[in-house]
Formats: C-alpha cells, structure tokens, sequence
C-alpha cells in the first residue's frame, strides 16, 4: 500500500473518483503486479521476467505427421 500511495496516489490528481479507480487500477496492473514487484516464490524475478524466462526454456512444437491413412483417400489407385 505505500508504493501505492507514493508512486501514484501522492504523485497523480485525478478529476473525479471513476478516474482515480481506474488510475490506481492501471498502476497496480501494470507497473506494481507485473513489472516492478519482483517475488520470492519466483526466484526473485518480476511476473513478467518469469514469463519470458518460462516461454524461452519450453519446447517448440513439432509437426505431427497422421497414422491414419484410410482406404478412401486412396480413391483411384488400383491395388491389384
């Protein structure tokens, strides 16, 4: 709540109660939850470092390639 007050609340005006909502709303989003906080249960990175981090060390997917071939997609071929 102080970083709140202090980064935004202290630092901002806001023209009616609706805009400060939204303000303070954005802030905590954004700057103080995403990009600013880091935490302890994510080896001290922010949510969007941890983000990056996690999506550059999973696997790329691969082409599947079907095993279901039937005979009906081999219309016109003679098999005998």
């Amino acid at each position: 709540m102080r970083t709140i007050k202090e980064e935004e609340v202290d630092l901002s005006e806001y023209a009616d109660v609706h805009g400060a909502s939204q303000s303070i709303g954005r802030f905590v989003e954004d700057v103080y939850t995403t990009y600013k906080r880091i935490r302890s249960a994510l080896g001290y990175l922010t949510r969007a470092e941890f983000k990056a981090q996690w999506a550059a060390h999973q696997p790329r997917p691969t082409a599947k390639i079907s095993k279901d071939i039937s005979v009906s997609n081999f219309s016109g071929i003679s098999t005998g």
